[in-house]
This record gives structure tokens, C-alpha cells and sequence, in this order.
């Protein structure tokens, strides 16, 4: 479950940069909606990127635990 999460992370990190990579690269034809579109892209990816991270957290602790 463990390499689940960090794959699901990594993609999702990918995609994060993607966007902001396609944003720097074609500024200048940004209208307002556009901007809101990634906007919302932006914000959606880091609150799932959020909750992975809690997640995998959590299984690691989990983990700990029952090494100990």
C-alpha cells in the first residue's frame, strides 16, 4: 500500500508541474477564464497531494508500530 501512495504522489507531482510548466510557457494568451480553470487545477491537485501524504503517513506509523 506503501508504494501505492508514493506512486500516486509522484504522478500527481508530475501533474502539478505539468500545469505550472504549461502556465509560465504560454502566459501571455491567459485570458481570465483560463486562469481560473488553473486555478482550480492547481488547488485540486494539492489538497489530493495532501491527503496521499496524510495517508501514507499514517501507514508508515502504522508500520512502526508493528515493528516495535
Amino acid at each position: 500500500m506503501i508504494d501505492f501512495y508514493k506512486s500516486l504522489i509522484l504522478a500527481l507531482l508530475t501533474a502539478l508541474f505539468g500545469v505550472l510548466g504549461y502556465t509560465f510557457i504560454n502566459y501571455e494568451k491567459y485570458s481570465l477564464e483560463n486562469t481560473y480553470i488553473v486555478v482550480m487545477v492547481v488547488v485540486f491537485l494539492l489538497v489530493t497531494i495532501a491527503i496521499l501524504i496524510k495517508s501514507f503517513l499514517k501507514e508508515v506509523n502504522k508500520l512502526e508500530k508493528e515493528k516495535e
